[in-house]
């Protein structure tokens, strides 16, 4: 099974310039995806608020992806890629 880990793949907001973090066979393939905690992996048990102050504000509650299918096209034309016409 693939596993995308979020390490690397994530960001702050959806756009049509971000590259597929990975690219998955329509229909026949399984896969596993790492999703991070809404402190993208900054936060630890124990935290003081002094802590909490120092976390990286620009990368709360980041999103892994987007992901490329091989084959599929969105339902009613409707998609999000660099080249609608691909």
């Amino acid at each position: 099974m693939k596993r995308i880990g979020w390490k690397g793949n994530f960001h702050t907001r959806w756009a049509p310039d971000l590259d597929p973090v990975a690219t998955i066979e329509n229909g026949g393939e399984t896969f596993e995806v790492e999703i991070p905690d809404s402190s993208t992996g900054q936060a630890f048990p124990g935290m003081s608020p002094e802590d909490m102050a120092t976390m990286d504000q620009s990368i709360l509650d980041a999103a892994v992806g987007p992901f490329l299918v091989e084959g599929a096209s969105p339902p009613g034309g409707r998609h999000m890629c660099r080249d609608p016409g691909h």
